[in-house]
């Protein structure tokens, strides 16, 4: 069963006017799983139309307000929840909106499906500067038995010295880590964080990494509060239940990026791609989370994958 049928099965294309939107504004409506036949797009009445590839535009948000016509033949658009809109070459240009659900009982399944889609549509992210964690990035949030400290290609010399403080107060530290793999999963930090929350200061969370000859470098984070975390675990529960993968991760992801779990984000992006690695606007969402947590290798990849498209 697709559970994103009650949420999409209010996407309406019809040739009535789009919904009045304020200016600069675009709601995300729908997303495209496949495209049969020969179609264009057009994001308003006065924009030149764009022929859909079905690998490229494969994942593509539909938005309030656009328009999608036959070209010839006809062209067939299955979407994430399992519904499909069948148009014929002689079908007038339809428009795109997006009708909120009267039934109760598709409320929840409403309010994850638009979170999914706002995240995967405004990934747009923060610059991180030159510092060397790709995890904990600064303001992120951690479970901490799931707390790994990672670090990027930026720190050439090993070995490093870690540690994590709360103010003023050293809760955990660990000397002569190699600096390959790159990350240190520590059952003693890992210990020290659910200690930490279980008793919590009103201290500051830092990581801190010294490399040989080095200055300290820092980020801060906190840690994923206890009814944070049962929130997220249903969530999470919900998007595994979905049948449609790409969809899954898109939602998981949005999961995550709700409690600030900004590596977790990059991971379902990354694993989402595996599914549909030519989608333009998927690859363009990766590269952002990427860059959210310093992973400049990733990024790098992603970028050289999206000129070769």
């Amino acid at each position: 069963m697709r559970l994103a049928a009650c949420f999409f099965a209010n996407l309406l294309f019809s040739t009535s006017p789009a919904c009045c939107l304020h200016a600069g504004e675009r709601k995300p409506a729908a997303l495209i799983e496949k495209i049969t036949g020969t179609g264009c797009w057009r994001q308003a009445d006065d924009n030149k139309p764009q022929r859909l590839d079905p690998d490229r535009d494969l994942i593509r948000i539909l938005y309030e307000g656009e328009s999608i016509r036959c070209e010839r033949g006809q062209v067939k658009l299955e979407l994430a929840s399992g519904a499909s809109v069948d148009l014929k070459e002689s079908s007038k240009w339809y428009k795109v909106r997006f009708m909120p659900t009267a039934s109760a009982s598709d409320l929840e399944n409403s309010r994850l499906h638009q979170r999914a889609l706002a995240a995967f549509a405004d990934s747009a992210a923060t610059p991180r500067g030159n510092s060397p964690f790709v995890s904990p990035v600064e303001g992120t949030s951690v479970e901490p038995g799931e707390f790994v400290i990672r670090w990027n290609e930026s720190v050439l010399k090993g070995p490093l010295s870690l540690r994590i403080t709360a103010g003023t107060r050293t809760i955990w530290a660990q000397d002569d880590v190699p600096i390959s793999p790159r990350q240190l999963l520590s059952i003693p930090a890992r210990k020290a964080l659910q200690s930490y929350r279980d008793h919590p200061g009103d201290e500051e969370l830092t990581i801190e990494l010294t490399a040989p000859g080095g200055s300290p470098e820092r980020s801060h984070f906190t840690l994923l509060l206890k009814a944070e975390e049962a929130a997220l675990e249903h969530d999470i529960a919900f998007w595994d239940r979905c049948s449609f993968v790409v969809l899954c991760h898109l939602g998981r992801a949005a999961a995550f990026g709700n409690v600030r779990m900004f590596w977790e984000v990059a991971m379902e992006y990354n694993a989402a791609l595996l599914d549909a690695p030519k989608s333009h606007d998927l690859v363009v969402a990766a590269i952002e989370a990427n860059r959210r947590t310093n992973n400049l290798a990733m990024v790098e990849e992603l970028t050289a994958a999206l000129a070769g498209h």
